[in-house]
Parts: C-alpha cells; sequence; structure tokens
C-alpha cells in the first residue's frame, strides 16, 4: 500500500515554518512517501473535499498547532485517520503575548488532547506547552534541519561590520530592540534588514530618530540563501520568544554565528558550544556588548562554531526521525534496537522478566521494569503486560505502542471463571498475546485472531550446570510457595514419621513455622538468594511437589519440578492433572504418589527413587534460553536479533 500523507497548512511565501514545512515534504517525497499539500486559511476547499483528501491519505499533518490543528484532528477522527499536530513556537509565550478568549484555549486543548502525536521543533517548546495543558498521547521532539553547510568562507564587504537580521517586522521579534543596539556600536557597524511586517514604518521612523538611517538597511522580504547570510560578521536574534528558529540553522550552516538574547530556544540549539554568543539581559547595552566581544575573535574561530553547530542538525536526522513516527503511526516499524516496557503490578515474583531481559539483551534489545502502567512513556516501542488487569487509559495512550499481553496463569481466588471472562471483555486487543499453556489459553477463551505464543516456565542455566558439592543430607527437598503447604501438614506428619528428613528452601507462614517445629526430622533454610538454590536443592536424594488438585493450580507448571529436574533430582508428587502430564514426559523421573498420609508409602517411594544425574544433558530444553527461542512473539513485533 503506497505510503501517503497529507499536510495541512497556512503559510504563504517566506517564513521560519513555511521554509521547514517545504524540506519536511521534500524529505518525505525523496523516501518515496507520496505528499499532499494543502492549504486550510487560503483557497480552501469545501469541507467534502477536504474529507476526501484526508481519506485518500494514511496520515495528516498539521503545519502548525492553530487552523491546521484543528482541521488535521477533525479530519484524522472522521476519516479514521491519525493526526500529528506540529508545534513551533512556545504556546505559553505565544497565548502571553496575544491572549485568547476561554473558548480558543478550550480548542487548543481538546486539539492537543485529540491528536495521536505531537511533534515540538524544541524542547523548549515542549516544555512551554506542558506548562497550559497535560498532553501524555506521543510526544517527539524534532529539531529543524540545518540547509547544507556551505564550504565557502564568507564574502565579507570592504567595510568590516556588517550584521544582519532575517525575519518578519513584528513585535515578537522585537526588532527594534537591535536599532537600538546598532545606536551603542561605532559608526564602522551596519544592520541589513531582510523581511517585511507591520512594524516597517515605525522602524523606518526609530532609524531617523536615531540617527542610523544610513547604517541600517531595508530590503524587504525576498530569498534568502547562504549569500544572504555570508555578507555579514553576525546574524542578530532578538525575539521574545521562538520556537527553533531556522534563520539561526541557516545562518550557521552559512558559516556565520548568530548571536542574540538569552532566548531558552536559542540555548538548546548553541548549547555550549557558543555560550558567549548569548547575551545575559535583553537590554541593548548587553547585546551590543556582546557583539563586540564576539567580533573581536578571529573570523575562522567564528566560522567554524558555526558550522559545527550546524552539522549537529542535519537533515537526514530530522527525515529518519519523521520517517520513523509515521511509520509507528501506521504500525509498521524500522529496523533497529528497541525497548520493552514490562508491566508488572502485582507483587508476586516472575522469574520469567529475567529471562525476558536476557533474551532481549542478547539480541540487541533494551528493557524497563514498570510497577504502575503511568510510568510507561507514551514513545514505548513496545508495552508488555503481565496480566493482572490491563488499564484501557493507558492502553489507550499507548496505541501506537506495539502491545502484548500475557496470561502466566488464569485467576485464582474467588470466582476465578468470572473474573477471566470480566479480562475478556475489558482487556483491550493487542498485537501478540502469550499464554503459559493451552489449557490456560482456552480457560481465557478470547476468539478474536489475535496472534499467541505458548511460553511454559523454564529454568536459569545454572541450574543445569549445577553439581553437589558434598552427599546429601537430607532425603527430600521443598521449593517453592510455602502457603500452598498447609492442606498438606498431613503428609508433612507422615514424612517425619517415616523417619525422613525434608529440607524446606523458603520462610514459613508464623502459623506453618509453628507445625512444622514440632516434627523431627524438618528444617527449614528460611529466605535465599535464587542463585544459591541449585546448591540448597542437590542437599538432597529427591525433590518433593505437593500442589492442591484445584484449578487453575492443578493445569499450571511448577516451576520447582522444573527447577528439580534441572538439577538432576527424582520426584515424589501427589496427583494432579498437570503432573500427570510430566510423569508421561519423564517416566523414570517423577513418581506419583495415592496416598500421602501414610509414612511406609514414602519411605517406599523413596527407595524405588531414580538416583541423581549429574550429566543432565537432556533437560537442556528445559532452560529459558531454549523456551524463550522458538516463540513467535519476536519475530511478529520485530524484536529478532537487531543491527546496531
Amino acid at each position: 500500500m503506497t505510503r501517503s500523507v497529507l499536510i495541512l497548512t497556512e503559510e504563504r511565501g517566506a517564513g521560519g515554518i513555511h521554509t521547514v514545512t517545504n524540506r519536511l515534504q521534500s524529505a518525505l517525497a525523496a523516501q518515496g512517501w507520496s505528499v499532499q499539500m494543502q492549504s486550510v486559511r487560503h483557497e480552501r476547499p469545501g469541507f467534502l473535499a477536504l474529507f476526501n483528501l484526508a481519506r485518500q491519505a494514511r496520515l495528516v499533518i498539521a503545519s502548525n498547532n492553530f487552523l491546521p490543528a484543528y482541521w488535521a484532528v477533525l479530519l484524522g477522527l472522521i476519516a479514521q485517520r491519525p493526526s500529528v499536530v506540529w508545534v513551533h513556537g512556545p504556546l505559553s509565550e505565544v497565548l502571553d503575548a496575544r491572549p485568547v478568549p476561554r473558548w480558543r484555549k478550550w480548542l487548543l486543548n481538546w486539539t492537543c488532547r485529540m491528536a495521536d502525536a505531537l511533534v515540538f521543533a524544541s524542547h523548549t517548546s515542549q516544555a512551554s506547552l506542558l506548562r497550559l495543558m497535560p498532553a501524555r498521547q506521543l510526544q517527539v521532539v524534532i529539531h529543524n534541519p540545518a540547509p547544507p553547510v556551505t564550504a565557502a568562507p564568507p564574502s565579507l564587504a570592504a567595510q568590516n561590520k556588517m550584521l544582519g537580521f532575517v525575519g518578519r517586522l513584528s513585535v515578537e521579534k522585537r526588532p527594534q530592540l537591535l536599532l537600538q543596539t546598532l545606536a551603542l556600536l561605532g559608526a564602522e557597524f551596519e544592520l541589513t534588514l531582510v523581511g517585511d511586517g507591520p512594524l516597517r514604518h515605525e522602524l523606518e521612523q526609530l532609524a531617523d530618530t536615531l540617527a542610523l538611517r544610513e547604517r541600517v538597511h531595508f530590503l524587504g522580504e525576498q530569498a534568502v540563501g547562504p549569500d544572504t547570510y555570508r555578507q555579514w560578521q553576525a546574524t542578530l536574534l532578538s525575539s521574545a520568544y521562538e520556537g527553533y528558529p531556522m534563520a539561526a540553522l541557516e545562518s550557521l550552516a552559512a558559516g556565520v554565528p548568530v548571536l542574540g538574547t538569552a532566548l531558552p530556544a536559542l540555548q538548546e540549539m548553541l548549547q555550549t558550544q557558543a555560550t558567549c554568543w548569548l547575551a545575559p539581559s535583553d537590554s541593548p547595552q548587553a547585546l551590543a556588548r556582546t557583539v563586540q566581544s564576539v567580533l573581536q575573535m578571529a573570523p575562522e574561530i567564528r566560522r567554524q562554531q558555526a558550522l559545527a553547530i550546524a552539522e549537529r542538525h542535519p537533515a537526514d536526522a530530522f527525515a529518519k526521525a519523521w520517517q520513523d513516527l509515521l511509520l509507528r503511526l501506521l504500525g509498521e516499524r524500522t529496523p533497529g534496537p528497541r525497548t520493552v516496557h514490562f508491566v508488572h503490578t502485582g507483587p508476586a515474583y516472575m522469574p520469567e522478566l529475567n529471562a525476558y531481559e536476557a533474551h532481549l539483551s542478547a539480541l540487541g534489545h533494551s528493557t524497563q521494569r514498570h510497577s504502575t502502567p503511568a510510568s510507561v512513556p507514551a514513545q514505548a516501542d513496545v508495552v508488555w503486560w503481565i496480566c493482572g488487569r490491563v488499564s484501557a487509559t493507558h492502553a489507550q495512550r499507548l496505541r501506537h505502542s506495539l502491545q502484548v499481553h500475557e496470561y502466566a496463569s488464569a485467576s485464582v481466588g474467588r470466582w476465578p471463571a468470572i473474573k477471566d471472562s470480566i479480562k475478556r471483555w475489558q482487556h483491550p486487543r493487542p498485537q501478540h498475546r502469550v499464554f503459559l499453556n493451552d489449557w490456560v489459553r482456552e480457560r481465557m477463551g478470547f476468539d478474536d485472531g489475535v496472534p499467541y505464543s505458548l511460553r511454559d516456565m523454564g529454568v536459569p542455566a545454572y541450574f543445569l550446570q549445577a553439581q553437589a558439592s558434598a552427599p546429601a543430607d537430607h532425603d527430600l527437598v521443598y521449593l517453592g510457595e510455602m502457603s500452598r503447604l498447609r492442606a498438606f501438614v498431613p503428609a508433612l506428619q507422615a514424612i517425619s514419621k517415616s523417619g525422613l528428613t525434608l529440607l524446606l528452601i523458603g520462610q514459613l507462614p508464623g502459623d506453618l513455622a509453628d507445625t512444622v517445629e514440632d516434627l523431627p526430622g524438618i528444617r527449614c533454610t528460611g529466605r535465599i538468594e535464587q542463585h544459591d538454590v541449585p546448591a540448597q536443592l542437590l542437599r538432597a536424594r529427591a525433590g518433593l511437589n505437593l500442589m492442591p488438585n484445584q484449578l487453575p493450580v492443578a493445569m499450571q507448571t511448577s516451576t520447582k519440578v522444573l527447577e528439580y529436574l534441572a538439577v538432576g533430582l527424582p520426584i515424589l508428587s501427589n496427583d494432579y492433572p498437570w503432573i500427570r502430564q510430566m510423569a508421561a514426559q519423564y517416566p523414570q523421573r517423577i513418581e506419583l504418589l495415592s496416598s500421602l498420609q501414610t509414612p511406609e508409602v514414602w519411605t517406599k517411594a523413596l527407595q524405588a527413587a531414580a538416583s541423581p544425574m549429574s550429566d543432565r544433558s537432556e533437560m537442556q530444553h528445559l532452560a529459558w534460553s531454549h523456551r524463550l527461542s522458538t516463540l513467535a512473539v519476536w519475530q511478529q513485533l520485530g524484536l529478532q536479533e537487531a543491527s546496531r
């Protein structure tokens, strides 16, 4: 399908927004996009014609956050196309300078909230908008690009103090400050103003008042190129506010420094490379001193500094950032490293998270964990929900991220089937689902055609590598959720009466600890680090698995069983559906006991148990690396090995 975009504009002729919008059009066209430009102020077609243009495009972009933005969001909603609002200037400062009615502010707020993405020309513009209104959707800062760097040195006039200005002669540009600055400089300084606007006549009068008529040149609106700037020693900028001024970038690319007041946007552009180019205050005196100081530097040093700053704003980076954003809004992705954001809001320990992180890191991707979805950034590449409950609000906020819903278990507690039905009804539709096994998938009951992977539990590689350092000093070992042993106190009593010894790895609840304290031969390690578990398991001759025969746990993987197998221990277990399947798969390693309360049964079972295995090469498939490598989710989400 052809990639096509509709760009709505209102600018005409010269101006920074007009210039950079044309740059965007050229950049997208060079990458194979079909680009339609349409003014919504001058010669705007009828609504139906605009609607048809939006339907023919796959995305709608507003060239600024006012009239084009209103149209872009409205058309995007009606035509069901993603809308992007391009925010150039600092909105808070703009509205302070030009107050608007309350209904207009409400419209601006609504427009920015309803847009699928906001693109800011600078961090300055982003911070300004966020001071006015919350914006929780996708936000990207894409700095305006500089023109190609001009290699030729400046073509200076005979007298060597020429200054310049390019822009609209309007209140927000404060050009009168430039004339007041010129009046404080020596007679060898001259100022050229390229541009027109409502202050033109007032500025001409001010030039006469300050006796500057011979030193100020009003050229009016005209085409601007590198040769324009290269006739000057410096370009001056004195605006009350700016987004990310194109005139400054054009000057820098021509090798001409930009001197001005300490605008936040100009500070962002120059960074630490040319802090002396900014006056410490907005006064004409401060700007005049800055001009004199900078022009005392060697011309070649000034030129190299300007070119170095311009080279930090390449056109290809601008084009790539826009391309990546638009493809993201279309649900497409460019190759390369990504960040997967895991949302796990519950307290349960999830060993699979460590495994996912290691697997993705080996592929060249990065990961972040979140205990609340509110901390997931709107520009997240992939959001992986460990369900739980998926927040519809945040899922909508993150709608342009690839989303995975993982169901490692069916619901537990009271009314589990009802809980699963609520999840099925409430959870939004993701790009992929991951289930522990087929039983969990069927229990959840999704039938919407979303692709899925079955991801069983696994074990860390060090379990498969562990070897006993001394003879076993216990007969049995139990690892896992200790509270479940409350249902098996009679079995613990039978083990104790049989004379067998049992090592419990973990922290017992208080009531259960009191019970176990009275049972000879049973001791508890307390909480230990996961990495120390294999050595503790190998202190026993066999692993013990006790699981209530209740749904959903009776149909779900018992991780402790995999860990026993991984360290080579035979297993004694009560009988329930899942362990029955495992016993059929490992008949020599797992023995099922029909009676748990008879001491003799435990004694005979342990005598008949197989010996621990030192060579577990046939168990390598239990490793997390093997479990995860074959999942379909990686290919579908583009998370194969990243090209670095």
